[in-house]
Protein backbone atom coordinates (compact mmCIF):
# COMPACT_ATOMS: atom_id res chain seq x y z
CA UNK A 1 0.00 0.00 0.00
CA UNK A 2 1.34 3.34 -0.75
CA UNK A 3 1.50 4.18 2.79
CA UNK A 4 3.76 1.35 3.81
CA UNK A 5 7.41 1.27 3.73
CA UNK A 6 7.90 -2.28 2.39
CA UNK A 7 6.36 -4.56 -0.15
CA UNK A 8 4.68 -8.01 -0.27
CA UNK A 9 5.48 -10.52 -2.27
CA UNK A 10 2.23 -11.29 -4.39
CA UNK A 11 4.14 -14.19 -6.72
CA UNK A 12 7.47 -15.70 -6.68
CA UNK A 13 10.57 -15.73 -9.49
CA UNK A 14 9.04 -18.10 -11.50
CA UNK A 15 8.45 -18.67 -15.48
CA UNK A 16 4.53 -18.13 -14.94
CA UNK A 17 3.57 -14.32 -15.99
CA UNK A 18 0.16 -13.57 -14.58
CA UNK A 19 -0.60 -13.64 -11.03
CA UNK A 20 -4.09 -12.30 -9.08
CA UNK A 21 -4.23 -9.22 -6.86
CA UNK A 22 -7.14 -8.58 -4.38
CA UNK A 23 -6.65 -5.84 -2.39
CA UNK A 24 -8.79 -6.02 0.99
CA UNK A 25 -9.23 -2.48 1.81
CA UNK A 26 -9.71 0.96 -0.32
CA UNK A 27 -6.45 3.30 -1.52
CA UNK A 28 -3.81 3.48 -3.20
CA UNK A 29 -1.52 -0.01 -3.36
CA UNK A 30 1.85 0.09 -5.58
CA UNK A 31 2.88 -2.21 -7.95
CA UNK A 32 6.13 -3.76 -8.42
CA UNK A 33 6.90 -5.99 -11.33
CA UNK A 34 10.31 -6.99 -12.16
CA UNK A 35 11.16 -9.33 -14.76
CA UNK A 36 14.49 -11.26 -15.47
CA UNK A 37 16.15 -13.10 -18.66
CA UNK A 38 18.37 -15.88 -19.17
CA UNK A 39 21.42 -13.50 -18.95
CA UNK A 40 20.53 -12.54 -14.95
CA UNK A 41 19.43 -9.07 -16.54
CA UNK A 42 16.51 -7.18 -14.19
CA UNK A 43 14.20 -4.54 -15.40
CA UNK A 44 11.49 -3.16 -12.76
CA UNK A 45 8.57 -1.24 -13.60
CA UNK A 46 5.94 0.32 -10.75
CA UNK A 47 2.40 0.71 -11.57
CA UNK A 48 -0.41 2.34 -9.46
CA UNK A 49 -3.32 0.66 -8.42
CA UNK A 50 -6.06 3.07 -6.56
CA UNK A 51 -8.84 0.99 -4.97
CA UNK A 52 -12.46 2.42 -5.04
CA UNK A 53 -15.39 1.40 -2.39
CA UNK A 54 -18.08 -0.62 -4.60
CA UNK A 55 -20.08 1.82 -6.24
CA UNK A 56 -23.63 1.77 -5.81
CA UNK A 57 -26.30 3.34 -7.33
CA UNK A 58 -28.77 5.28 -4.52
CA UNK A 59 -31.18 6.92 -7.70
CA UNK A 60 -34.78 7.09 -6.06
CA UNK A 61 -38.27 8.46 -7.38
CA UNK A 62 -40.39 10.58 -5.94
CA UNK A 63 -43.11 7.70 -5.78
CA UNK A 64 -43.92 4.35 -6.86
CA UNK A 65 -47.53 5.20 -8.50
CA UNK A 66 -49.14 8.22 -10.42
CA UNK A 67 -52.36 9.31 -11.44
CA UNK A 68 -51.88 9.88 -15.39
CA UNK A 69 -51.74 13.30 -16.06
CA UNK A 70 -49.23 13.99 -13.02
CA UNK A 71 -45.49 13.33 -12.91
CA UNK A 72 -42.66 11.26 -11.04
CA UNK A 73 -39.16 12.80 -10.41
CA UNK A 74 -35.76 11.00 -10.99
CA UNK A 75 -33.39 11.84 -8.90
CA UNK A 76 -29.79 10.25 -9.35
CA UNK A 77 -27.43 10.05 -6.47
CA UNK A 78 -24.63 6.94 -6.09
CA UNK A 79 -22.11 6.29 -3.41
CA UNK A 80 -18.84 4.62 -3.59
CA UNK A 81 -16.77 4.77 -6.99
CA UNK A 82 -14.57 7.30 -8.41
CA UNK A 83 -16.76 9.71 -8.19
CA UNK A 84 -17.62 12.63 -10.95
CA UNK A 85 -20.73 10.49 -11.36
CA UNK A 86 -22.76 10.38 -14.45
CA UNK A 87 -26.49 9.52 -15.18
CA UNK A 88 -28.93 7.96 -17.60
CA UNK A 89 -32.60 6.75 -17.62
CA UNK A 90 -35.16 5.14 -19.67
CA UNK A 91 -37.92 3.85 -19.30
CA UNK A 92 -40.70 1.31 -21.08
CA UNK A 93 -44.10 -0.08 -20.64
CA UNK A 94 -43.92 -3.28 -19.04
CA UNK A 95 -45.70 -4.82 -22.02
CA UNK A 96 -42.74 -3.55 -24.11
CA UNK A 97 -39.58 -5.02 -25.60
CA UNK A 98 -37.51 -1.85 -25.39
CA UNK A 99 -36.74 0.93 -23.35
CA UNK A 100 -37.39 4.54 -24.46
CA UNK A 101 -34.20 7.19 -23.42
CA UNK A 102 -35.68 9.81 -20.78
CA UNK A 103 -32.39 11.82 -19.36
CA UNK A 104 -29.11 10.94 -21.67
CA UNK A 105 -26.02 10.16 -19.95
CA UNK A 106 -24.46 13.53 -18.06
CA UNK A 107 -23.80 15.03 -15.15
CA UNK A 108 -27.43 15.95 -14.75
CA UNK A 109 -28.80 14.22 -11.67
CA UNK A 110 -32.69 14.64 -12.49
CA UNK A 111 -35.27 13.92 -14.92
CA UNK A 112 -39.27 14.12 -14.85
CA UNK A 113 -41.11 11.38 -16.13
CA UNK A 114 -44.67 11.64 -17.44
CA UNK A 115 -46.47 8.80 -18.27
CA UNK A 116 -49.11 9.26 -21.55
CA UNK A 117 -51.08 6.02 -20.46
CA UNK A 118 -51.77 3.98 -17.84
CA UNK A 119 -50.21 0.57 -16.99
CA UNK A 120 -46.92 -0.33 -15.59
CA UNK A 121 -43.90 0.72 -16.23
CA UNK A 122 -40.50 -0.01 -16.00
CA UNK A 123 -37.70 2.61 -15.21
CA UNK A 124 -33.93 1.78 -15.58
CA UNK A 125 -31.23 4.02 -13.55
CA UNK A 126 -27.92 3.98 -14.64
CA UNK A 127 -24.67 5.48 -12.89
CA UNK A 128 -21.31 5.32 -14.41
CA UNK A 129 -18.44 6.96 -12.84
CA UNK A 130 -14.88 8.33 -14.12
CA UNK A 131 -13.60 5.01 -14.14
CA UNK A 132 -16.51 3.75 -16.44
CA UNK A 133 -17.94 1.27 -13.59
CA UNK A 134 -21.54 1.24 -14.31
CA UNK A 135 -24.06 0.09 -12.30
CA UNK A 136 -28.01 -0.55 -12.92
CA UNK A 137 -30.87 0.21 -10.62
CA UNK A 138 -34.58 -0.91 -11.79
CA UNK A 139 -37.88 0.53 -10.74
CA UNK A 140 -41.16 -0.20 -10.69
CA UNK A 141 -43.93 2.51 -11.69
CA UNK A 142 -47.84 2.13 -12.06
CA UNK A 143 -50.13 4.63 -13.55
CA UNK A 144 -53.72 4.46 -12.44
CA UNK A 145 -56.53 6.84 -14.00
CA UNK A 146 -57.36 9.72 -11.78
CA UNK A 147 -58.00 9.18 -8.14
CA UNK A 148 -61.59 10.79 -7.66
CA UNK A 149 -63.46 11.25 -4.69
CA UNK A 150 -67.24 11.58 -5.86
CA UNK A 151 -68.83 11.34 -2.13
CA UNK A 152 -72.62 13.01 -2.06
CA UNK A 153 -74.65 13.62 0.22
CA UNK A 154 -78.65 12.28 0.12
CA UNK A 155 -79.43 15.75 0.72
CA UNK A 156 -78.16 19.12 0.88
CA UNK A 157 -80.87 20.05 3.16
CA UNK A 158 -82.64 18.49 6.00
CA UNK A 159 -84.73 20.28 9.10
CA UNK A 160 -83.67 19.65 12.48
CA UNK A 161 -83.96 16.28 14.07
CA UNK A 162 -83.72 14.91 10.67
CA UNK A 163 -80.66 13.32 9.33
CA UNK A 164 -78.53 12.91 5.86
CA UNK A 165 -76.69 9.99 4.80
CA UNK A 166 -73.27 10.52 3.15
CA UNK A 167 -72.09 8.31 0.59
CA UNK A 168 -68.20 7.40 -0.17
CA UNK A 169 -67.53 6.62 -3.65
CA UNK A 170 -64.74 6.86 -5.85
CA UNK A 171 -63.52 6.06 -9.15
CA UNK A 172 -59.69 5.72 -10.72
CA UNK A 173 -56.51 5.34 -8.42
CA UNK A 174 -55.95 1.90 -6.81
CA UNK A 175 -58.89 -0.41 -5.76
CA UNK A 176 -60.07 -1.10 -2.89
CA UNK A 177 -60.77 2.48 -1.32
CA UNK A 178 -61.23 3.79 2.22
CA UNK A 179 -63.20 6.40 3.41
CA UNK A 180 -63.26 8.88 6.49
CA UNK A 181 -65.73 11.52 7.07
CA UNK A 182 -65.12 14.54 9.61
CA UNK A 183 -68.30 17.62 9.97
CA UNK A 184 -68.11 20.70 11.99
CA UNK A 185 -70.83 23.52 12.42
CA UNK A 186 -69.77 26.64 10.59
CA UNK A 187 -69.27 28.22 13.76
CA UNK A 188 -67.03 25.79 14.82
CA UNK A 189 -62.82 25.99 14.21
CA UNK A 190 -62.21 21.90 14.28
CA UNK A 191 -63.91 19.25 12.59
CA UNK A 192 -65.47 15.97 14.74
CA UNK A 193 -65.31 12.51 12.95
CA UNK A 194 -68.08 11.07 12.01
CA UNK A 195 -66.79 7.94 10.44
CA UNK A 196 -63.02 6.29 11.03
CA UNK A 197 -61.11 5.78 8.00
CA UNK A 198 -62.34 2.06 6.96
CA UNK A 199 -63.91 0.88 3.76
CA UNK A 200 -67.51 1.30 4.53
CA UNK A 201 -69.08 3.56 2.46
CA UNK A 202 -71.70 5.15 4.68
CA UNK A 203 -72.66 7.51 7.44
CA UNK A 204 -75.76 8.92 8.45
CA UNK A 205 -75.26 12.14 10.24
CA UNK A 206 -77.86 13.63 12.39
CA UNK A 207 -77.08 17.22 13.18
CA UNK A 208 -77.68 18.55 17.04
CA UNK A 209 -78.30 21.99 15.77
CA UNK A 210 -79.61 24.45 12.96
CA UNK A 211 -77.01 25.55 10.89
CA UNK A 212 -74.50 25.39 8.42
CA UNK A 213 -72.43 22.53 8.07
CA UNK A 214 -68.98 21.25 6.33
CA UNK A 215 -68.56 17.55 5.54
CA UNK A 216 -65.75 16.88 5.13
CA UNK A 217 -64.78 13.46 3.18
CA UNK A 218 -61.69 11.73 2.10
CA UNK A 219 -60.73 8.78 0.15
CA UNK A 220 -57.69 7.10 0.38
CA UNK A 221 -56.63 4.36 -2.29
CA UNK A 222 -54.12 1.82 -2.19
CA UNK A 223 -51.28 3.40 -3.09
CA UNK A 224 -51.68 5.53 -0.04
CA UNK A 225 -52.90 9.26 -2.05
CA UNK A 226 -55.84 10.58 -0.74
CA UNK A 227 -58.57 13.09 -2.00
CA UNK A 228 -60.57 15.18 -0.07
CA UNK A 229 -63.86 16.59 -1.10
CA UNK A 230 -65.82 19.23 0.96
CA UNK A 231 -70.08 19.24 0.68
CA UNK A 232 -72.23 21.46 2.92
CA UNK A 233 -75.35 20.49 4.44
CA UNK A 234 -77.96 23.55 5.47
CA UNK A 235 -79.79 22.87 8.88
CA UNK A 236 -83.09 24.12 9.53
CA UNK A 237 -84.83 24.49 12.47
CA UNK A 238 -87.87 23.05 12.85
CA UNK A 239 -91.10 23.94 11.72
CA UNK A 240 -92.56 26.35 14.24
CA UNK A 241 -96.32 27.35 14.25
CA UNK A 242 -96.39 31.15 15.66
CA UNK A 243 -99.97 31.74 14.50
CA UNK A 244 -101.17 34.34 17.04
CA UNK A 245 -104.78 36.28 17.68
CA UNK A 246 -105.74 39.90 17.98
CA UNK A 247 -107.39 39.59 21.07
CA UNK A 248 -108.19 36.41 23.17
CA UNK A 249 -111.74 37.49 23.34
CA UNK A 250 -114.59 39.50 21.96
CA UNK A 251 -118.08 40.34 21.77
CA UNK A 252 -120.77 38.55 20.55
CA UNK A 253 -121.35 40.03 16.58
CA UNK A 254 -117.21 41.34 17.63
CA UNK A 255 -114.34 39.93 15.59
CA UNK A 256 -111.17 38.54 16.14
CA UNK A 257 -108.31 38.10 13.56
CA UNK A 258 -106.32 35.59 13.09
CA UNK A 259 -102.42 36.23 12.49
CA UNK A 260 -100.84 33.19 10.54
CA UNK A 261 -96.97 33.12 11.00
CA UNK A 262 -94.22 30.60 11.42
CA UNK A 263 -90.47 30.53 11.51
CA UNK A 264 -88.31 27.45 10.88
CA UNK A 265 -89.13 24.74 8.22
CA UNK A 266 -88.48 25.65 4.17
CA UNK A 267 -90.88 28.16 3.22
CA UNK A 268 -92.56 29.35 1.71
CA UNK A 269 -95.62 28.02 4.33
CA UNK A 270 -98.97 27.75 3.59
CA UNK A 271 -102.24 28.06 6.44
CA UNK A 272 -105.29 26.72 7.40
CA UNK A 273 -107.46 27.84 10.13
CA UNK A 274 -110.69 26.10 11.32
CA UNK A 275 -113.11 26.75 14.36
CA UNK A 276 -115.70 25.43 16.55
CA UNK A 277 -117.92 25.83 19.47
CA UNK A 278 -116.09 23.72 22.46
CA UNK A 279 -119.76 22.35 22.68
CA UNK A 280 -119.62 20.96 19.08
CA UNK A 281 -117.47 17.63 18.19
CA UNK A 282 -116.42 19.07 14.87
CA UNK A 283 -114.30 21.85 13.15
CA UNK A 284 -115.67 24.13 10.11
CA UNK A 285 -113.26 25.62 7.66
CA UNK A 286 -112.64 29.13 8.97
CA UNK A 287 -109.69 29.54 5.64
CA UNK A 288 -108.88 27.05 3.46
CA UNK A 289 -105.03 25.78 2.86
CA UNK A 290 -103.06 28.72 1.28
CA UNK A 291 -100.63 31.70 1.90
CA UNK A 292 -102.70 33.92 2.88
CA UNK A 293 -101.78 34.56 6.65
CA UNK A 294 -105.12 36.24 8.40
CA UNK A 295 -108.29 35.86 8.65
CA UNK A 296 -111.07 37.00 10.47
CA UNK A 297 -113.61 35.15 13.31
CA UNK A 298 -116.68 36.33 13.77
CA UNK A 299 -118.69 34.57 17.28
CA UNK A 300 -121.81 34.19 16.52
CA UNK A 301 -123.02 33.42 20.09
CA UNK A 302 -121.69 33.21 23.24
CA UNK A 303 -119.16 30.90 24.30
CA UNK A 304 -115.78 29.34 24.57
CA UNK A 305 -114.24 28.72 21.00
CA UNK A 306 -111.61 26.15 20.17
CA UNK A 307 -109.66 28.06 16.89
CA UNK A 308 -107.15 25.17 15.33
CA UNK A 309 -104.44 26.45 13.00
CA UNK A 310 -102.22 24.49 10.59
CA UNK A 311 -99.21 25.18 9.03
CA UNK A 312 -97.26 23.63 5.79
CA UNK A 313 -94.17 24.38 4.49
CA UNK A 314 -92.60 23.42 1.41
CA UNK A 315 -91.67 20.17 2.63
CA UNK A 316 -95.11 19.00 3.49
CA UNK A 317 -94.13 19.17 7.12
CA UNK A 318 -97.48 20.45 8.96
CA UNK A 319 -97.75 21.87 12.24
CA UNK A 320 -100.71 21.91 14.53
CA UNK A 321 -101.33 25.13 16.91
CA UNK A 322 -105.07 25.54 19.00
CA UNK A 323 -105.94 28.77 20.48
CA UNK A 324 -109.09 29.30 22.62
CA UNK A 325 -111.26 32.27 21.98
CA UNK A 326 -114.34 33.63 24.74
CA UNK A 327 -117.20 35.41 23.28
CA UNK A 328 -119.33 37.23 25.49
Amino acid sequence: KSTEKYYHTLKALDATPDAQFTPTETGKYNLRTKVKDQSGRIVVKDLTLTVYDELVNETTLSAEAADLGGSIKLTGAASGGAGAFKYVFYYKKSTEQYYHTLKELNDTAEAVFKPSATGTYNIRTKVKDQIGTLVVKDFTVIVYDRLVNSTSLSASTVVQGGSVTVNGQASGGAAPYMFVFFYKNSTEQYYHTLKALDETTEAVFKPASAGTYTIRTKVKDQTGRIIVKDLTLTVKEKLSNTTTLSEASAAVGGSVTIKGSAKGGTEPYMYVFFYKNSTEQYYHTLKALDETTEAVFKPSKAGTYNIRTKVKDADGKIVVKDLVVEAT
